[in-house]
């Protein structure tokens, strides 16, 4: 395990945001950080169900001070899907994907 390689670090982030999102609950994490209910699909970790892209967004926020995960720098609106879930479940093993 290298702790520079960013697939590593980004790893540690979603759990981060996992442990936020247990700590404030789904409505005020939701609230907090401008992300709305998961309606396809949710990641499982330990019989918990998460809102990937909330998960994946506030990750990458973490990893990027700053910047928000819903827009670019040119001010365009980033995408969420098959990418970015992907990379969830590669860098993270132990969470799973379950269809809502």
């Amino acid at each position: 395990m290298n702790l520079k390689d960013p697939d590593y670090i980004f790893a540690h982030k979603i759990y981060i945001a996992i442990e936020e999102y247990d700590k404030l609950g789904a409505d005020d994490f939701m609230t907090e950080y401008g992300y709305g209910k998961a309606t396809t699909y949710a990641l499982n970790l330990d019989g918990k169900l998460y809102p990937p892209k909330a998960i994946y967004g506030l990750a990458w926020e973490l990893q990027n001070p700053g910047k928000k995960f819903m827009q670019t720098d040119s001010g365009k609106r980033r995408t969420f899907g098959k990418p970015q879930i992907d990379r969830i479940l590669k860098i993270c093993p132990s969470i799973k994907l379950v269809k809502l």
